[in-house]
């Protein structure tokens, strides 16, 4: 009778010991499977963050494009200008010259 009663305890303990691996198993599981997704949700900010920085970038590239052109048609102006300015001081009389309007 005590062989019975050690393969019944041992039987016992055994089918405890498969329903918690078998329980442990699934809640690590479960973890992972939590843990994957808080991955892949800071994975996919992440890019958006990215995404939006170089959208910053490209605009901040862009107006300093604009910009420099602007600056460079001023600059141009500025001389032409400047060089409208010097011939106008060619003439006797300097600026004070009146050029006749032509009528078309």
């Amino acid at each position: 009778m005590e062989k019975i009663g050690v393969c019944q305890v041992t039987s016992s303990i055994s089918k405890k010991d498969k329903k918690k691996k078998a329980k442990d198993e699934m809640e690590r599981m479960k973890q992972t499977e939590k843990k994957k997704r808080r991955l892949e949700k800071a994975l996919a900010t992440s890019a958006a963050v990215i995404t939006e920085l170089e959208k910053k970038k490209q605009m901040k590239r862009e107006e300093q494009q604009r910009l420099d052109e602007e600056g460079a048609a001023i600059a141009e102006s500025v001389a032409l200008n400047v060089l409208g300015d010097e011939e106008w001081d060619d003439y006797p009389g300097g600026n004070s010259i009146i050029m006749p309007h032509r009528s078309e």
